[in-house]
C-alpha cells in the first residue's frame, strides 16, 4: 500500500478568511500574523511561533494586513505519522505499511519557534521552495519525527503538574495553553479574567490558581508583559509616536503604560527608543 504523502499550503496575500475541518498540521509564517481560532480557543501565530492542530479539528484563520502575509503549512493524511511513530521493529518488518489504528494527536497549541521542530519546518520550507522533489520527502519525515518528539516533550511537562489527578493533567495543561494563546492573540484588546476564564473553561478562581502554578505568574501580570514585550518591539522597530505604542499594546493610560515600563524595564519608554 502506498502512504499519502502530506500536502503543503504556501500562499501570500494581505486578506484571506476559512472556515472548515483540516487534518493534523503544522502551521508557520514567514511574514507577518494570521489569526486562528478554533471552538473557544484563540490562536495568533507569526514569525515567533508554530501552531499544532489535530486530526478533523474545526478551526477559521483570518488573516487582515497591509503588507503581504506569507504561510506555510503542513497537513499530514490519516495514518502518515502514526506510520512513523511505530517503533517495534519486528511489526515494521512484518507489516511496513500497515498504518496504527489510534489517530496521532497533538495538545493544539502554539509552540515558539526554536527547537528541532521549527529546524525541520525551515528546511522543509527550503526544499519546498528549490523544488528539490527527494530532499522534500526525507523533509515531510524529519517533521513528523520532530512533531513526535515535541509532543513527548508535552507529556513531560503534562507529568510536571503534579497538584493535580494524574487523570486531570492533560486537560488541565490544554485548557491553561488556551488561556496563555489568547493573552497572546488579544492582548492589544481590553481583556478581563472572566474572558480569559471563558476560553479555558475554568471558573475565574481556579484559573487564577493553575495559570499561577504552571506558568509562575499571574493571568494579569502575563498580560502585561506581553505588552511590554510588543511595545519594546514597537520602540525599536517602528516610528509610532510613544503615545500611538501605548494605545496599540492595549494601555488605556499612558502615565500607567510610562510607569510600568519605567518599573519592568528599568528605563522610560523614551530612553529605551533613544538606544536603538
Amino acid at each position: 500500500m502506498i502512504m499519502p504523502q502530506p500536502t503543503i499550503l504556501h500562499a501570500s496575500a494581505t486578506q484571506h478568511y476559512w472556515q472548515g475541518i483540516g487534518s493534523l498540521s503544522v502551521k508557520m509564517f514567514v511574514r507577518g500574523r494570521a489569526m486562528y481560532a478554533s471552538q473557544q480557543a484563540r490562536f495568533a501565530v507569526d514569525q515567533t511561533c508554530l501552531l499544532l492542530l489535530n486530526h478533523d479539528q474545526p478551526y477559521t484563520i483570518e488573516v487582515e494586513s497591509y503588507e503581504p502575509v506569507e504561510s506555510f503549512c503542513v497537513f499530514f493524511p490519516h495514518g502518515f505519522v502514526e506510520n512513523i511513530a511505530r517503533t517495534n521493529d519486528a511489526d515494521l518488518l512484518d507489516q511496513p505499511s500497515s498504518i496504527n489504528a489510534t489517530p496521532f494527536s497533538v495538545v493544539d497549541r502554539t509552540y515558539p519557534k526554536v527547537g528541532e521542530l521549527a529546524l525541520a519546518m525551515q528546511h522543509l520550507y527550503h526544499a519546498y521552495t528549490a523544488t528539490v522533489q527527494l530532499d522534500l520527502t526525507e523533509q515531510f519525515h524529519a517533521v513528523a519525527r520532530q512533531l513526535i518528539c515535541s509532543q513527548n516533550a508535552v507529556i513531560h511537562e503534562i507529568a510536571m503538574l503534579r497538584e493535580m489527578r494524574p487523570s486531570l493533567r492533560a486537560e488541565m495543561y490544554r485548557r491553561l495553553h488556551h488561556a496563555r494563546d489568547f493573552i497572546h492573540a488579544c492582548y492589544a484588546q481590553p481583556i478581563t479574567l472572566d474572558q480569559i476564564a471563558a476560553v479555558a473553561v475554568l471558573s475565574p478562581n481556579h484559573l487564577l490558581r493553575r495559570f499561577k502554578q504552571a506558568f509562575g505568574t499571574t493571568p494579569h501580570q502575563y498580560l502585561t508583559a506581553v505588552r511590554l514585550d510588543h511595545a519594546k518591539m514597537l520602540l525599536r522597530e517602528s516610528d509610532m509616536s510613544i503615545s500611538e505604542i501605548c494605545l496599540a499594546v492595549g494601555f488605556e493610560s499612558f502615565s500607567s503604560f510610562s510607569w510600568l515600563f519605567q518599573q519592568r524595564v528599568g528605563i522610560s519608554p523614551q530612553a529605551f527608543r533613544a538606544r536603538r
